[in-house]
């Protein structure tokens, strides 16, 4: 198994969160994702098991979506 330092992941979320000016959700909508993702069978370590994604960098992105539809449905949060 490859072991990945958690600083570089962290840093690494943060630079491709930067590249997606337009495209972030406001931080109470990503923490009421993460919220409901932490508390999920399919997260392990910061990622999403059913995905693949880094689950931070993934429920930062206005575009973005839970592969099993456990977060909310806000439209007025989700579009521009």
């Amino acid at each position: 198994m490859v072991q990945t330092d958690p600083n570089q992941v962290a840093q690494t979320i943060a630079d491709q969160l930067a590249l997606e000016v337009g495209n972030i959700v406001p931080a109470a909508v990503r923490d009421a994702r993460l919220a409901v993702c932490t508390q999920c069978p399919f997260f392990q370590n910061g990622t999403c098991t059913q995905c693949g994604c880094y689950v931070r960098f993934r429920a930062s992105l206005k575009n973005k979506h839970c592969p099993l539809n456990h977060w909310f449905d806000d439209k007025e949060h989700l579009s521009d």
